[in-house]
């Protein structure tokens, strides 16, 4: 892999841009555009002025290296440079216009490309820096894509803080305390019995989660009391083990198992109808994945509740339990309706090109750089303000965030969110299997960044085990590093002046102050 690997699809250097266009298919004037920029426009800002008639090979390359020292925004000063060069040579005014007319088309060609953030290369004016707004008249409004209403029952979920149940009393308070103990304990019993079961952290946080809404709602909606609350008045636990010897004939056997298979079928009925009252209590209505998530949920919670009323020597993953088999069913269905049904947003309405998603990270890293903005007084005049550091902090990462999406090879959002310093994102060299932390090199400079997950650290490892990623070391138009926005959020020391007192802060975040060891605040 390349250390170095350039962003795609934006030249570093205005000699990038020179060959992108070269390279096009319908371009069939390259050469007259060439000799344009070699012969009219390079002499204005070299100094460099070809000898004959025709550019020699040695001239043509001395002319590329030259235009590989030029940064994509000097393409700014490449529009007046020709009428210097005119002057210089005494070009008569009838050979002008077709040296200018090719300029201009090559010119044009980058401003439609957006490789240039600050501004468009036919601005005659003073490009102005750029500008970012958070509230008043130039503030970006979100684009709304749905006509669904707020969630305003995102917080149902039971709360295990007594203060919120308002007790008029000692005794009350005592009795409240008590309760939620009782489901606290529940819920923990559940954790436990996930983790025995190999269920990955993120998979237990999500049924646990909706494990609380789902008690939740059984004490808003239906009104059962805290004291009486328990998982089980989701889902009754039924009798179904019998043992004949428990039994004085073998019909009154026979009758018993069937009668609670019967009580049992009919308790799976009713569970699906309570989650289908639940689906619709919620003012957003889920779409049919999200609903074959919580029942998945409620799938392990019966699995939970029926460990001892199933024969595992027989039946795995407990399908001899009525309530199980009924909830497979409707999870079913609900993923078939998934499959079949249509986005919420069609695809082409939330969708953006490639090039978009690079305009937007390149506009994100320029903030990221910005040490001050422009802020205009009651007169109207422009004054730049110094940003605060927490404002430039909060932007680096921003900027990181979306990096992560563009630059690094595509992952799921998670791997990025529960990035942990020195765990599962780790700055050195990997040697074979060995690791070697970049303050143990014998040359730091040399090292690279890596997420590393072990097979507990994410949701697929059971197929690909140990995984080892190196980060690509992308370079931005102006020259600019991935890796030195890394180490700028992770280790460059941050000097800011405050109240006349020096901080120095051991890079950018923490600024931020972050309370755990996470790379990204998410």
């Amino acid at each position: 892999m390349n250390s170095r690997t350039p962003l795609f699809g934006i030249p570093t250097n205005v000699l990038g841009a020179v060959d992108a266009y070269k390279h096009l298919d319908d371009t069939k004037d390259f050469s007259l555009i060439q000799s344009t920029l070699f012969r009219f426009t390079i002499p204005a800002l070299s100094g460099v002025v070809p000898q004959g008639s025709r550019l020699t090979p040695s001239e043509i390359a001395s002319v590329r290296q030259f235009l590989a020292t030029l940064p994509l925004s000097q393409l700014s000063e490449f529009r007046e440079a020709p009428e210097k060069t005119f002057k210089l040579l005494q070009t008569p005014a009838n050979k002008q216009s077709q040296p200018r007319s090719y300029l201009n088309k090559f010119l044009n060609w980058v401003d439609e490309q957006n490789w240039l953030i600050t501004g468009s290369l036919n601005e005659t004016s003073e490009t102005q820096g750029y500008r970012f707004y958070l509230k008043g008249k130039g503030v970006m409004q979100r684009k709304k894509l749905t006509d669904r209403p707020a969630n305003t029952l995102d917080k149902f979920a039971l709360s295990f803080d007594v203060e919120d149940y308002f007790p008029q009393s000692s005794e009350e308070e005592e009795s409240i305390k008590q309760a939620l103990a009782k489901i606290a304990g529940e819920i923990q019993v559940f954790e436990d019995w996930m983790i025995a079961r190999g269920y990955k952290d993120s998979s237990r946080k999500i049924r646990r989660e909706h494990a609380k809404k789902f008690l939740g709602w059984l004490y808003r909606a239906q009104q059962i009391p805290l004291e009486k609350l328990s998982l089980s008045c989701l889902i009754p636990v039924i009798k179904l083990k019998y043992s004949v010897r428990d039994f004085d004939t073998y019909d009154k056997y026979i009758y018993a198992k069937g009668l609670a298979t019967e009580q049992a079928k009919e308790v799976a009925t009713e569970t699906v109808n309570k989650l289908k009252d639940y689906f619709k209590w919620l003012n957003n209505q889920p779409s049919p994945g999200t609903k074959a998530m919580y029942v998945e949920g409620v799938i392990s919670l019966a699995k939970l509740l029926y460990r001892d009323e199933t024969d595992p020597d027989y039946h795995a993953g407990c399908m001899d339990v009525p309530i199980v088999k009924r909830l497979r069913v409707f999870c079913n269905n609900l993923e078939k309706e998934k499959r079949s049904s249509r986005p919420a947003v069609p695809y082409h309405e939330k969708a953006i090109t490639w090039e978009q998603v690079l305009l937007a990270l390149e506009k994100l890293r320029i903030e990221a750089n910005l040490t001050h903005i422009d802020s205009k007084s009651k007169s109207g005049i422009s004054n730049p303000k110094k940003r605060s550091m927490g404002a430039r902090a909060n932007s680096l990462m921003r900027f990181l965030i979306f990096a992560f999406f563009v630059v690094v090879p595509p992952d799921r959002g998670r791997t990025f969110r529960e990035l942990r310093i020195g765990e599962t994102f780790k700055h050195g060299i990997f040697e074979g299997d060995i690791f070697i932390p970049k303050e143990r090199m014998l040359n730091p400079l040399e090292a690279r960044y890596y997420i590393h997950f072990l097979p507990d650290d994410y949701k697929t490892s059971d197929a690909y085990g140990e995984w080892i990623g190196e980060l690509p070391n992308t370079q931005f138009p102006d020259g600019s590093y991935f890796y030195d926005y890394l180490n700028l959020w992770l280790y460059d020391e941050v000097v800011s002046v405050h109240r006349r007192h020096e901080i120095t802060y051991k890079g950018m975040r923490s600024v931020l102050q972050p309370e755990d060891h996470k790379l990204l605040s998410i």
